[in-house]
This record gives C-alpha cells, structure tokens and sequence, in this order.
C-alpha cells in the first residue's frame, strides 16, 4: 500500500510535510488548521446556498433561467 492511500491525501501532500515536518515530533505533522477558524462558509451561509439553488432564478426577478457560480456568488454577496 502506498502512503498516501494509507495516509488519504495526494502525494504532493505527502511530499510537503516530509519536507517541513519535524520527524521527532509528531505535533508538527498535525493539520492545525481544522481547530482554527478557516471555514469560508457557515452553516447559515451553506442553507442559503442550498434555499437559492432550488428557487428559479426568475422568482428572484433576475432575467437568466439557470444559476452559474458567479451569478450565485454574486446573489450570496
């Protein structure tokens, strides 16, 4: 088995931190970031999300018939 099946994330990935991990200590290894607060989208936001996709864009008095990513992005905005 490889290790970056075994580990689930791509080679590049398992490249980096073999490159910047410290191998004595395993804390360095551990992704920080899931404990932090990175999530670009709250749970609001993602209800939102999901309540603007299954309205036709039209009852929302736009001329367009189908939603795009920007158009959302911009709608969400």
């Amino acid at each position: 088995m490889k290790l970056r099946s075994f580990l689930g994330c791509s080679a590049r990935t398992v490249a980096y931190w073999c490159m910047h991990g410290e191998p004595d200590n395993l804390e360095s290894l551990h992704n920080k970031r899931e404990y932090e607060h990175y999530r670009k989208a709250t749970p609001e936001y993602i209800e939102l999300l999901i309540k603007t996709v299954e309205q036709e864009p039209s009852s929302l008095g736009y001329e367009f018939g189908k939603w795009t990513a920007e158009r959302l992005a911009t709608y969400l905005t």
